[in-house]
C-alpha cells in the first residue's frame, strides 16, 4: 500500500456498503456516479486490492471490502468526535453556548433558564436553538449544539424522526432525566367524558383521536394493553399544540396534549388526566466522556435543574417528578 488513506474514499466506500450499489451512494454523497467510480477505484489502486464484485444486481464487498469498512467505520466515527470536540473548544474559546431545544420545554422552563444563565455569565454568548428531539440529535452528534433538550417515549426514541427514520450515530450519547411529562386528554367541554375527574382509557375505545407520530405509536400500543384497538384519526397534521385547540374547538373531537403545552387552554375545552397514563420522558443530552466540558455547560445544566425543580410544584407546568 502507498500512501496514508483518504478519509473522503473510505467514506465513499461506507456509503456503497451501506447503500448497496455506486449509484445510491453517488445520490446521498450528492456525486456524479462517475465520481464514485473514480474515487474507488483510487483506493483499490492504492491498496492493490479488489473491494467490491460488480454484478447484475449491484455491488458486492470482498474479504478486503468488508475490513476496510470495518475500520472505516472506526476512523469515519473518530474524525467525526475530534471534528464536534474542536468545534466545541472554539465555541467556548469565542465565549458560545449553543442548546437545542424543543417549544414546549422552551416555553415552560428553558427561556427562563437561559435568562438566568445570561444574568449569571454575561460573558457567555448563549444560543437557543428550538426543533424537533431528532434535529437536536442530529446537531448534537454533529457538534453544531453543546448541549439538547429533548423528549423521548418508551418505544420512541428521541433520534428516531418522525418519518420512522434513525439518526446514526456512533457517538455515545449521555442522558440526564429532567422529568416526565404525561398526555392529557384534549376535549370539548361539553363533552360527557369532560365531568369525570380521571378519564378511564377504555372510554376512549369507539371515539376517534386526533393523533400523529411520534406520541400516535406509544398511545396505539397503550390502547392495545388495555384491551382496544383504538381509532386514530391522522388527518390533522401539525406539532403547533395550539393549532390542535383549534381542531378541537372546531369538530368537538378528542386529541392527547402533552401537559407542558398546556399554558393557555382555548374558551370551551376542558382537559382531563388519562388511567393509564401515556408520558413522554424530558432529558438533557450531551455527549459521553465529555472532553470538553466547560464550566459554561456545567453551570447551564445546573441552572436547567434548578429551573424545573423550582416549577415542579406548579401542575399547571411541568410533570411529575422522576
Amino acid at each position: 500500500m502507498n500512501g496514508v488513506l483518504d478519509l473522503r474514499r473510505l467514506r465513499v466506500v461506507q456509503e456503497i456498503a451501506q447503500s448497496g450499489s455506486f449509484s445510491a451512494a453517488a445520490q446521498r454523497l450528492n456525486f456524479s456516479p462517475s465520481a464514485v467510480s473514480q474515487q474507488v477505484a483510487a483506493l483499490e489502486r492504492q491498496l492493490d486490492l479488489v473491494l467490491f464484485e460488480r454484478g447484475g444486481t449491484g455491488v458486492r464487498l470482498t474479504e478486503a471490502g468488508v475490513r476496510l469498512v470495518a475500520h472505516a467505520d472506526l476512523l469515519l466515527a473518530q474524525a467525526s468526535e475530534a471534528e464536534a470536540e474542536l468545534a466545541a473548544l472554539a465555541r467556548a474559546h469565542a465565549g458560545r453556548l449553543h442548546l437545542g431545544s424543543f417549544p414546549t420545554a422552551t416555553s415552560a422552563f428553558a427561556a427562563r433558564a437561559a435568562q438566568r444563565f445570561r444574568e449569571r455569565h454575561p460573558g457567555v454568548d448563549l444560543v437557543v436553538q428550538d426543533g424537533e428531539p431528532f434535529e437536536s440529535v442530529a446537531r448534537l452528534v454533529a457538534g453544531s449544539v453543546d448541549l439538547a433538550l429533548v423528549f423521548a417515549f418508551e418505544n420512541w426514541p428521541a433520534a428516531r424522526a418522525y418519518d420512522g427514520t434513525l439518526i446514526e450515530s456512533k457517538i455515545e450519547l449521555d442522558e440526564l432525566p429532567l422529568l416526565d411529562d404525561p398526555f392529557v386528554l384534549l376535549l370539548s367541554a361539553n363533552d360527557e367524558l369532560a365531568g369525570l375527574e380521571v378519564v378511564e382509557l377504555e372510554r376512549l375505545a369507539g371515539r376517534r383521536v386526533s393523533a400523529r407520530a411520534p406520541w400516535s405509536h406509544d398511545f396505539e400500543l397503550l390502547c392495545r394493553r388495555v384491551g382496544f384497538q383504538p381509532r386514530l384519526d391522522d388527518s390533522h397534521q401539525t406539532s403547533d399544540f395550539l393549532a390542535y385547540q383549534g381542531f378541537v374547538a372546531a369538530s368537538g373531537g378528542l386529541t392527547l396534549i402533552p401537559r407542558l403545552a398546556v399554558d393557555v387552554l382555548r374558551p370551551g375545552l376542558a382537559i382531563r388526566p388519562l388511567s393509564p397514563s401515556l408520558s413522554r420522558r424530558v432529558s438533557i443530552i450531551r455527549r459521553a466522556h465529555r472532553p470538553v466540558a466547560t464550566s459554561a455547560t456545567t453551570a447551564l445544566v445546573a441552572i436547567v435543574r434548578d429551573v424545573v425543580d423550582e416549577q415542579r410544584a406548579s401542575p399547571q407546568r411541568l410533570g411529575s417528578a422522576d
